[in-house]
């Protein structure tokens, strides 16, 4: 019997029922093998007139042998073998000393180790690293009563090809297609044919369902396979989120992205002008129902055409527009499709292993409906972009992505790449009165993206629940340091009051990574007295990621007394933001800053910053987005600020700028949701520490908490102000940026339940 695995989480594989140990000789008939493997390599030995087992001896042996017919030149063989025989004879000791004689025992530890070597390797997430699989055992001839060779791992390929397709064809989406085909070979029969014989002379029908194959309903806690599996998806929600939602397909049209004209007419220009003043005025639907939309201070952009569909866009996401629905109703729909959530209007999709976005496919599973949302009480649609904010959101993301590379900026980019677009036209997902005639059609936004995990709400927000962990077990606690350290905060910074409480009040705050706070060693997980709360699902991920973090950072402090491993984050982190705004600044764009009927608008934010999933090596850890309600100056209408009557903000496009910086991103670093509603900011992590002072605890809090935001916004204010004249890109490969890798994942797990 054999079961081939199809990487679906929580599914029975092969490794669930041991059933690979028969490819390595190990299974009913291992006593035969190891004493053929013996025998041969008693003989190699004595023809080499080797007085140990060496690789070369054992390279021979399995070779030649019937069962392996190994590669023994190959480097990934060589390795396995030379791993194995490490295992088996420790000290390899000269032929006649007591013990020194290969023996059954040593064949059988032999045969165990390369085989959970081997399969280390062809795990989920390692196989696709290697040069070949040739250290697999390849038997000549399996004995099948049909074909001589075997067939299994071709038919169960097949079947689960076709029962896929299948699936995917007829629907629903709960149904799940096998992950594992059986075949029993005891004599070259089938299960059928097998207890036929047996019962069948005694006049017993025979039954399938009476011979049991599989032990087990769902992977087996103890399954290596299963849980790098599990481990990998989990890996990956850190970075997308895991909460699932269904899409179905809806009447409409997908579009390519939009053609702009770089000379227009001054007519047109007008008639462009006039279309976003329009914007302005509410459209009336009822005597007492008024409708407005996002209405920027900008002309609208001089669309020529569409281009064609990029050949990016898979078929699934391309053949009709997708809206999110409850799952009851995308059973109903054979081609819907599973997504995971990206806020009330957005969804992810995964695809052929690229994540893609769908901004404004449904509000969560309403489709797209009417709501209050004016300063006076004015209905607005949600769930969708606009004409006007998609086509903008697609032109801003090319432009900003310019400003970044005209001011030598390479190492960031923006977290969406623009695809195409959904016009949608069916009233089945259109969730208000058919009776209100002239109302703007739903748009979607489709984009290829690198993540989803927010800078604000998850990544700051998590780094302060986890910092704990590297002060819980060492002198920090103790109460001289932090009364020494909180008199040098105060001789620098006045009061203790904390870093968004100081940019609210538009004050001063200081670089503070040389105060004297370092990051020396981790505790054991089981030593900690830190308490920080991990999912069950993320457990793994999170022991793991911890093991490695504490080994780089015991690595690191070894080599690098007196660096603070977090603040020099902050200072990154602080860095990434300032490059952005500085480049949008360069090239005149306003992130979106404005006033309307629906309030004032800011989306200079940290929650407009996601964590890149996938960071190679000089990348950077952030990356930005959402810019549908981005303008250029070149098309700045300052007429359509004043006619709002906000006192408060100003109407001159450089002062929007720096009104956008100094209230709008700048406080948001510091922790403070003043002026945005983009960012919640308001889940404070209290430290927990098991046994310690409430007193001691709170002074270190506000110590470490304040070093770190300072630290960050004022490195934020040095690059927005004067940029970099050049980029160290060495210091992303540095082991600095490493252990920042581990510190990235760890704050995302603590976070991963926040949805924003």
């Amino acid at each position: 019997m054999t079961e081939i695995y199809s990487g679906n989480s929580n599914e029975v594989c092969a490794f669930c029922e041991d059933s690979t140990v028969s490819a390595f000789g190990l299974g009913r008939n291992r006593n035969i093998t190891i004493d053929r493997l013996l025998s041969a390599l008693k003989l190699v030995m004595k023809s080499q007139r080797s007085k140990t087992v060496n690789a070369a001896s054992m390279l021979k042996v399995l070779e030649n042998d019937q069962q392996f017919r190994l590669n023994s030149s190959d480097p990934e063989v060589i390795s396995v073998v030379e791993h194995a025989i490490a295992s088996a004879w420790p000290s390899s000791k000269p032929v006649g000393r007591k013990n020194s004689i290969p023996t059954s025992e040593n064949l059988l530890k032999f045969l165990e180790t390369y085989h959970l070597s081997a399969m280390d390797k062809i795990l989920p997430g390692n196989v696709c690293a290697l040069r070949s699989l040739s250290f697999l055992p390849r038997p000549e001839v399996a004995k099948t009563r049909f074909i001589g060779s075997w067939i299994a791992p071709c038919m169960a390929c097949a079947v689960m090809m076709v029962a896929n397709f299948a699936n995917y064809l007829t629907g629903p989406t709960e149904r799940n297609p096998p992950t594992y085909s059986v075949y029993n070979l005891d004599d070259g029969m089938s299960a059928d044919e097998k207890m036929g014989y047996e019962l069948g002379q005694q006049g017993i029908p025979s039954s399938v369902g009476d011979r049991s194959f599989i032990r087990y309903s769902k992977s087996r806690d103890s399954c290596v396979v299963c849980k790098q599996a599990q481990f990998l998806s989990c890996s990956k929600s850190l970075f997308y989120g895991d909460e699932q939602i269904f899409l179905r397909p809806v009447v409409g049209n997908v579009c390519g992205i939009p053609i702009w004209s770089s000379k227009v007419e001054p007519v047109r220009i007008k008639k462009l002008v006039q279309a976003a003043r329009n914007r302005r005025t509410p459209l009336v639907l009822d005597e007492d129902v008024l409708f407005v939309q996002p209405s920027l201070p900008a002309a609208d952009l001089p669309i020529v055409g569409l281009s064609l569909l990029d050949s990016r866009m898979i078929s699934t996401l391309s053949t009709l527009p997708l809206v999110k629905c409850k799952q009851e109703e995308a059973q109903l729909w054979p081609s819907s499709v599973r997504g995971i959530a990206s806020g009330k209007r957005s969804a992810i999709v995964f695809a052929n292993g690229i994540a893609f976005r769908l901004k404004g496919c449904g509000n969560l599973e309403q489709g797209f409906l009417l709501e209050m949302n004016g300063d006076h009480g004015e209905f607005s649609l949600r769930g969708c972009m606009f004409g006007h904010t998609v086509q903008r959101e697609i032109y801003m993301t090319r432009k900003v992505k310019e400003g970044l590379v005209n001011v030598g900026i390479r190492h960031i980019d923006c977290a969406n790449v623009p695809l195409g677009l959904y016009q949608y036209d069916d009233s089945s997902c259109l969730k208000y009165d058919k009776k209100y005639k002239g109302l703007p059609r739903p748009f979607c936004g489709i984009f290829k993206t690198v993540g989803d995990r927010r800078l604000g709400d998850h990544l700051l927000s998590g780094i302060e629940q986890i910092m704990p962990l590297f002060y819980c077990n060492n002198l920090y606690t103790d109460k001289k340091w932090i009364q020494k350290t909180k008199a040098k905060l105060e001789a620098i910074r006045g009061k203790l009051w904390d870093t968004a409480t100081l940019t609210e009040c538009g004050m001063d705050v200081y670089d503070l990574s040389e105060i004297g706070i370092v990051e020396t060693s981790l505790p054991s997980i089981e030593e900690s007295l830190a308490t920080v709360h991990v999912p069950d699902s993320y457990l793994e991920v999170w022991n793991r990621t911890y093991l490695e973090l504490q080994d780089l950072l015991s690595q690191h402090s070894v080599k690098r007394q007196g660096c603070s491993v977090l603040l020099w984050l902050a200072k990154i982190i602080g860095e990434e933001c300032g490059l952005v705004c500085h480049a949008m600044t360069k090239q005149e764009l306003c992130w979106g800053t404005y006033p309307d009927a629906t309030g004032i608008h800011c989306n200079a934010h940290v929650n407009n910053f996601v964590v890149r999933a996938k960071r190679e090596p000089n990348e950077s850890f952030l990356c930005p987005l959402d810019f549908d309600m981005a303008y250029e100056k070149s098309e700045f209408l300052s007429e359509l600020v004043d006619c709002q009557h906000q006192g408060i903000f100003p109407s001159n496009f450089e002062d929007i700028i720096t009104w956008e910086h100094k209230l709008g991103m700048r406080p948001s670093l510091a922790g403070s949701n003043f002026t945005s509603s983009g960012v919640s900011n308001t889940e404070k992590a209290v430290w927990q520490f098991k046994g310690a002072e409430s007193e001691i605890m709170e002074d270190l809090s506000r110590i470490v908490k304040i070093a770190f935001r300072d630290t960050m916004v004022n490195n934020f204010d040095e690059v927005l102000e004067s940029g970099l004249s050049e980029v160290s890109l060495s210091k992303y490969d540095s082991s600095l940026s490493r252990i920042s890798d581990c510190i990235v994942r760890l704050a995302l797990i603590a976070t991963s339940s926040v949805v924003c």
